[in-house]
């Protein structure tokens, strides 16, 4: 790793420490209101730690731009409303495991976490009306153009595309390449598009800025995702294979059924009885797929870079070239992963 590198994992490292002491003491506000039965389905995911990449995110440009602005409660609800839909998207999976514990509905039952999902949405928005409410936030305005956004830009968008996801699942048909990376995209490059958008206006940066940093969210988020949908081949927190066994239509499955489609029904035909070696089988059968999904990553990520020069030289953008850095280190991983079967 070069110096540049060092420093910049060392402030990532550092960084993300702080903001889980700043997100930590901003729960016990969120959880105020909430009875006391409910705070422990409310924080269970939250409690078992996380990356944080999205409101590091958000931080780290609206830093950058040099914000006045208390973003604690901005920051918690973004880590929130991440953190919220996995109660769901696990129940819709059926997946065991998170973050190295039993999934909400496991714990407790498949009601549990879809009504607690529920709760906790509501009591997210909630949280940004009290910092208002309560003058927790200087300028009101912008706080509400957040909460406005969050729900319109973010949240309708990410959910568009969940229920996209499912329809595609359901079908016995694979859809073309461009519906599978629209739906992909669609998952998690609004949410990060609205985390460095936010973090512009945050900082009451011009339009033109905002759109900048709305676009670098974008791509960032796209690579994620790409990134993330590769997990699922790999070892990871979650089930591996969950998403073969579900029949998603996510591109390495599009790219494989374009490859060879015989043998990509054969395993469509067993899903649910594939296990973890059928998965590792499937991964190296189709390891030129792989490649192909890890150059589009790092095509976005290279992209997102690129609009970095909008942004002043200090830690914050430090920081953003640093998460840019944890990606492109994930892809060097699976490379080598899939180099070494």
């Amino acid at each position: 790793m070069s110096n540049a590198g060092v420093k910049e994992f060392n402030l990532l490292q550092e960084t993300i420490s702080k903001i889980t002491e700043m997100l930590d003491e901003e729960m016990n506000i969120f959880l105020e209101p909430v009875p006391l039965f409910l705070r422990e389905i409310l924080s269970y995911y939250y409690s078992q730690g996380g990356k944080r990449l999205r409101p590091a995110l958000l931080l780290a440009v609206a830093n950058a731009f040099g914000s006045k602005e208390n973003l604690a409660p901005f920051a918690l609800t973004i880590e929130l409303i991440h953190t919220m839909s996995l109660y769901h998207d696990d129940v819709i999976d059926d997946a065991k495991e998170r973050r190295g514990v039993p999934t909400v509905h496991e714990r407790w039952n498949a009601a549990t976490a879809i009504v607690g999902g529920d709760i906790f949405h509501a009591v997210i928005h909630l949280h940004i009306l009290r910092a208002i409410q309560t003058n927790r936030v200087t300028n009101k305005d912008i706080a509400m153009r957040f909460l406005v956004d969050l729900i319109q830009i973010a949240e309708l968008k990410v959910g568009a595309a969940v229920i996209e996801e499912m329809r595609m699942a359901e079908s016995s048909k694979i859809p073309s390449l461009e519906a599978s990376i629209e739906v992909t995209a669609g998952k998690t490059a609004p949410l990060f598009a609205f985390c460095a958008t936010a973090g512009a206006y945050l900082a009451e940066q011009d339009p033109e800025i905002v759109e900048d940093m709305n676009e670098m969210g974008k791509k960032i988020g796209y690579a994620f995702q790409l990134l993330d949908d590769l997990l699922d081949y790999f070892e990871s927190d979650k089930d591996i294979g969950g998403d073969l066994r579900e029949d998603k239509k996510t591109p390495l499955l599009v790219l494989a059924h374009h490859k060879d489609p015989k043998k990509v029904e054969s395993y469509r035909r067993q899903k649910e009885k594939l296990t973890r070696e059928d998965i590792i089988r499937f991964r190296s059968e189709f390891t030129e797929e792989i490649k192909q999904i890890l150059d589009w990553a790092l095509k976005e990520i290279k992209e997102s870079r690129q609009l970095l020069v909008k942004i002043p030289e200090n830690e914050g953008k430090i920081l953003i070239n640093a998460l840019f850095t944890l990606l492109e280190n994930k892809t060097t991983e699976f490379s080598n992963q899939i180099e070494n079967n």
